[in-house]
């Protein structure tokens, strides 16, 4: 320990950090400098220390801890956790005051500590039993304890999903505690078990600090992190799982209880912490809260409106209490003046109507539950809400949409075949609930148009989730659906009698809105399973009839003014491509024929011609609204809906038919002009990639198709006389689309054939007069030599693949040759595509590299010395900055270890050194993202391989010794991943490295023989025995 007057120098020094005046080298030194340990443990343990110095030290702990416990034993472990513990219970009150922020500190300290100590040995969690002795002491003592609680649950998170006996049990057995101890301490405080022992603004604390100790212990089992105000809501979506323990340690209706009373009688924070209690209550899986294997009686829906169903399990009690709660809440209107509160119990509404037709809600209080949902739906039914929350109504749509189908359900009853009928109150309050809100949309849409476009149309990208949340009309309201087509009838009519203002208006906008709800029923999941029958049938007959006049109204005004309204043409867009997953292009599958109400209501007398229609509809609106980058985007995608379909061989001809009508004069400007426009790239690069797809399914029908490449290839041939950089970066588009289109083998051989060598050379070899299209030529490069699907396969004896790959090879060539520092950032994406490039070709076996070898052809040889000097002129380190670079460069690195390490000795040996440090870096950067942490791991596996193969190889040996500290670091990472998540990611890696012998191995093994003992399944047991070099039998027998 430390003088105090060394102490009291080190605090001086601490100051400046919350002066500001601390540099980052003296940060990090306090921060990530492994000395800094024990002076920083000194003063936490000096009586007089300020509680900033406090706070310092104790952040600094924390973050030492990730790199110490590596260097620490189990009685390290044991013996500060002691030390820390009885610090805190000792000295509460240095460490806990009104302003908690040293508490907090301290605990999350503590937490750290815990999650690292708990894998190391059983006994750490005897430990957490101390914890005890806080709840029998002081109020600040109690507070604490709460808050260890809670920290350490909330740090164990990150070790959720390891298999361990320790964690087992920790879910099972100290969470269960820690849980007794948040309901415990609101019982009581509710019971006035407490006595006089606490005052009460202090009660007021426990009650809070409980209420977060439960969202911790729910959250810990969360498939999502809480959110009741998320813009884009998915709270329906989200789960709890709890283990079964839980359930016989707490009656969990007595804590729902509980918790709606604290909302009833508290301040606004309170409110909302308990709220979201609730809310993570009603998310837990109904199977969870049984101690029983309940056998649910399949008759469900027709149950809620039995009229003697009180049931007594837990499940229904609980749910019982909680919707009981909430109906409570809403029919007294207990704080709902407050948003946040009326979001939260939105947000409840949606979570709890996934489980609406399970038999937990069959409780004599489910009618007064969905008279309170209707109180609530019509307290939130206003348009200055709607324009300032509207995923808040989404929400409590979502609970109408899932009752609906329970509201009209017929069911029969299993005992006594009786058909059981509906209340037809529900059928009516839902009915009237969607009227609702249908005329709240158009209100709106009348009040804000512009707004009303933001908000419900979502700028017209998609169909939102406010318009698809109608589906359900279909299952209440026959009458609602036809009112939907007669409003949009009217509206039509009104608006392409008006064609003197094609400007944004009312009338147009209301029109779209009733267009989308159409559309987005007729896309439904209800009515793509089938043709529906009967009243449906007319709904879906009427519904198409009327959308494909309305596309053809729609085409002829526009065809008519040259142009027109955005917001209606970014509408009709969208209503052709849901309309490619409909009923009346899925028909095509039977027959081609279609319904005879929509041939004699639109002159129609097969698919193929609806087909038709929809495709000169979208060629409409790439001539007439060419220079709108969101048009045109939303063209080519729907375009691309019908190419691509199942049921394009069906639609084939139609297809073929419009095309050579309509658009084998595309290259014309005059007629296509949104093929020349630079904004639309991605949209160019889609609609060649549709012309190569149809191209190769219907070129032996007309050779008018050929007539496309041909023009691409003598406007190439062109650039050997007048080079012209726009129209040369036009071509670099369009032959990324023709590939991209290519998805078989013959159809990529077809593309090959007509644009290789000549083609492809010619573009390569232009590029140094247009330095603005690098980024396009190595995209098409990439696009060329990307084996998707196994496309990539010549015939037998062909020297097709060896000749791309040294058309490729020599650009890429050309290419790191011109790079250096001043244009590197300038070239970023080009260089992490250049990289992805030369891993493709030479990871591709149709690049007949064995060739270029045995004929010692200086193409390859020639492309690793460019690459490698460009690495060295740019310098390694930068490539790390720079993300998807460093992705890129770690894929190319496992490449080149795997299959050309014999071209790294040759040529640039450094660069040996200088991958295990990228791949350190790398390994660093994403260690914990189980996603993306394959590449580096792929990298440092192949280094690694590398090193054990040259181990004895004299000029490696002194490379080796620069490399063993980036081994021994990558050691103790790939250690601390197996520790936490990723255990099946990191093994292989490991396995290599341990082969290395480093000089920390010993170290690190004894510690894996800890964590081993704590595995709880074989296959993983079995993979680090392996690794540890010993059978599980022969640890035993060591260490007894």
């Amino acid at each position: 320990m430390l003088s105090s007057e060394e102490i009291e120098n080190l605090e001086h020094e601490i100051t400046k950090f919350y002066g500001g005046s601390m540099s980052l080298d003296e940060f990090t030194q306090w921060y990530i400098n492994e000395d800094s340990f024990p002076k920083l443990k000194s003063i936490l343990f000096y009586p007089n220390s300020s509680r900033n110095a406090i706070h310092f030290a104790l952040c600094g702990i924390t973050n030492l801890i990730d790199s110490l416990f590596t260097q620490w034993t189990t009685e390290n472990f044991l013996q500060l956790s002691n030390e820390f513990l009885a610090l805190l219970y000792n000295e509460i009150a240095r460490f806990d005051d009104d302003n908690s922020f040293v508490c907090l500190a301290y605990c999350r300290m503590y937490a750290t500590m815990t999650m690292y100590g708990w894998n190391t040995s059983p006994d750490f969690a005897k430990e957490i039993n101390d914890l005890e002795k806080f709840f029998n002491s002081s109020f600040h003592h109690y507070k604490v304890g709460i808050i260890l609680c809670r920290e350490i649950s909330k740090k164990m998170d990150q070790l959720r999903h390891l298999s361990t006996i320790q964690m087992t049990e920790f879910r099972n057995e100290t969470m269960s505690t820690f849980l007794s101890y948040a309901f415990n301490t609101l019982n009581n405080i509710s019971s006035g078990g407490f006595g006089t022992r606490f005052s009460q603004p202090e009660l007021h604390i426990l009650q809070l600090e409980s209420l977060q100790l439960l969202i911790a212990l729910f959250e810990f089992n969360f498939n999502m992190k809480i959110t009741t105000e998320n813009e884009n809501s998915k709270a329906d979506q989200m789960k709890v799982e709890i283990p079964q323990k839980w359930i016989t340690t707490i009656p969990f209706d007595q804590l729902v209880t509980l918790v709606y009373n604290l909302y009833s009688d508290n301040d606004e924070l309170m409110q909302k912490q308990s709220l979201d209690v609730i809310f993570l209550l009603a998310a837990i899986q109904k199977r969870s809260l049984s101690t029983e294997n309940i056998n649910f009686n399949k008759n469900i829906r027709s149950q809620i409106f039995a009229s003697s169903v009180i049931q007594t399990n837990p499940i229904s009690s609980f749910f019982g209490v909680l919707i009981s709660g909430i109906s409570e809440v809403i029919e007294n209107e207990i704080h709902l003046d407050m948003l946040s509160n009326v979001q939260a119990i939105c947000a409840i509404f949606a979570r709890i109507r996934n489980s609406i037709d399970s038999k937990f809600l069959v409780e004599l209080d489910f009618p007064r539950f969905v008279r309170a949902a209707t109180k609530l739906t019509y307290g939130i039914f206003s348009t200055s809400f709607l324009a300032e929350n509207p995923w808040t109504i989404l929400d409590i749509m979502k609970f109408w949409k899932q009752l609906a189908p329970i509201a009209l359900f017929n069911d029969r009853d299993e005992e006594t075949g009786t058909v059981v009928q509906p209340n037809i109150e529900y059928a009516a309050v839902i009915k009237e609930i969607y009227g609702n809100y249908i005329s709240l949309i158009l209100t709106f849409i009348n009040e804000n148009p512009t707004k009303a476009i933001e908000i419900i149309f979502a700028e017209f990208n998609e169909i939102t989730k406010l318009i698809e949340i109608t589906h359900n009309i279909a299952m209440i309201d026959m009458e609602c659906l036809n009112q939907i087509l007669q409003a949009f009838n009217a509206e039509s009519e009104l608006y392409f009698s008006s064609q003197s203002d094609p400007s944004l208006n009312l009338i147009e906008i209301r029109m779209i809105f009733f267009a989308l709800t159409m559309v987005s029923f007729l896309a439904s999941q209800r009515m793509n399973q089938s043709i529906p029958n009967g009243n449906l049938m007319d709904i879906f007959l009427n519904y198409t009839s009327a959308l494909l006049k309305f596309i053809t109204n729609t085409g002829n005004l526009v065809d008519k003014q040259k142009g027109g309204s955005l917001v209606v043409e970014a509408a009709v867009l969208l209503i052709t491509n849901v309309l490619s997953n409909t009923l009346i292009i899925k028909s095509a599958y039977n027959s081609p024929d279609i319904p005879d109400f929509i041939k004699e209501n639109n002159g129609f007398t097969c698919v193929q011609e609806v087909v038709a229609l929809i495709l000169r509809r979208i060629f409409l609106s790439t001539n007439y609204f060419a220079e709108h980058k969101e048009i045109i985007s939303l063209a080519t995608a729907s375009l691309e809906k019908y190419i691509t379909c199942k049921e394009r061989q069906f639609i084939d001809e139609a297809v073929s038919v419009v095309f050579l009508d309509e658009f084998m004069n595309f290259e014309t400007e005059s007629q296509f002009q949104f093929l020349f426009m630079p904004d639309n790239a991605e949209s160019r690069v889609k609609f060649y990639s549709i012309i190569s797809s149809i191209m190769i399914r219907m070129w032996k029908t007309s050779d008018k198709f050929r007539t496309v490449v041909q023009r691409v290839v003598e406007r190439i041939e062109s650039y050997n006389k007048s080079f012209n950089e726009d129209s040369y970066i036009l071509d670099l588009l369009a032959l990324n689309g023709f590939f991209k289109g290519s998805y078989s083998n013959d159809h990529y051989l077809s593309m090959v054939e007509f644009f290789y060598p000549a083609s492809i050379e010619n573009m390569i070899n232009h590029i140094p007069e247009a330095p603005a299209a690098i980024p396009h030529l190595m995209d098409f490069l990439e696009e060329f030599v990307f084996n998707r699907a196994e496309r990539i396969k010549f015939p037998k004896h062909s020297a097709q693949g060896l000749l791309i790959f040294k058309t490729v090879a020599v650009a890429l060539t050309n290419f790191f040759n011109i790079i250096d520092v001043p244009n590197f950032e300038n070239l970023e994406n080009s260089i992490a595509t250049s990289m992805s490039i030369m891993t493709k070709i030479l990871s591709n076996p149709e690049s007949n590299i064995g060739a270029i070898e045995t004929y010692e052809d200086p193409t390859l040889t020639n492309l690793f010395v460019a690459y490698f000097d460009m690495c060295e002129r740019v310098n390694y380190e930068v490539f790390t900055t720079y993300p998807p670079i460093l992705n890129k460069m770690l894929e190319l690195i496992e490449t080149i270890f795997n299959e050309f390490s014999d071209y790294i000795i040759q040529n640039k040996p450094s660069f040996i050194v200088a991958s295990l440090k990228i791949a350190q870096k790398g390994l660093d950067q994403t260690i914990s993202m189980k996603d993306i942490i394959e590449t580096p791991l792929a990298a440092v596996k192949s280094i690694g391989v590398f090193s054990l193969n040259n181990m004895e190889v004299p000029e490696f040996q002194p490379l080796f010794e620069e490399m063993k500290p980036s081994f021994e670091f990558i050691l103790v990472l790939l250690e601390k991943e197996l520790l936490k998540l990723s255990y099946r990611n990191v093994i292989g890696a490991l396995e290599i490295i341990v082969k290395l012998n480093l000089d920390n191995w010993p170290l690190v093994r004894t510690r894996l023989r800890l964590f081993f003992d704590t595995l709880s399944i074989s296959d993983q047991k079995d993979a680090l025995s392996v690794i540890l070099g010993e059978t599980e039998e022969e640890v035993a027998q060591e260490e007894n």
